[in-house]
C-alpha cells in the first residue's frame, strides 16, 4: 500500500513537505478559548499546498477542521482558500519557511 501511494504521488508530482504540529484555538461556552495540539501532514503540488489535520473525526468536529486546508504562496505569502482558517495555515506556513521547507 505504501509503495503505491509513493507511486501515485511520483506520478501526480505530489511532495510530501513536512509534518507540523500547530496549536488550534476553539470557542467553549462563554467566549472561552481553547486550544488543542493537531498535527498536519504538508502536501505540495507546484504552488499548490495542502495540510491534512491527522486527528481523530470528535477532534475535527469540536476545531471545525475541512478534511484539507488548502493554500497557495503568493508574494511570500500563505493565501488560504477560506478566511475562517487563515491563521492556522499561516503557523502551518510559518513551520515550514523555519525549517527551511519553503522560502
Amino acid at each position: 500500500m505504501e509503495q503505491a501511494t509513493k507511486e501515485i504521488a511520483n506520478s501526480l508530482h505530489v511532495n510530501n513537505l513536512s509534518t507540523i504540529l500547530v496549536n488550534v484555538p476553539y470557542r467553549q461556552p462563554g467566549n472561552v478559548v481553547k486550544h488543542i495540539p493537531v498535527v498536519f501532514t504538508v502536501w505540495k503540488n507546484g504552488n499548490y499546498f495542502k495540510a491534512f489535520a491527522l486527528c481523530n473525526e470528535e477532534t475535527q468536529r469540536i476545531l471545525n477542521l475541512p478534511d484539507a486546508l488548502p493554500f497557495q504562496l503568493k508574494h511570500g505569502k500563505p493565501t488560504p482558500s477560506r478566511q475562517a482558517h487563515e491563521r492556522i495555515v499561516w503557523e502551518i506556513a510559518e513551520e515550514l519557511i523555519k525549517i527551511n521547507v519553503i522560502n
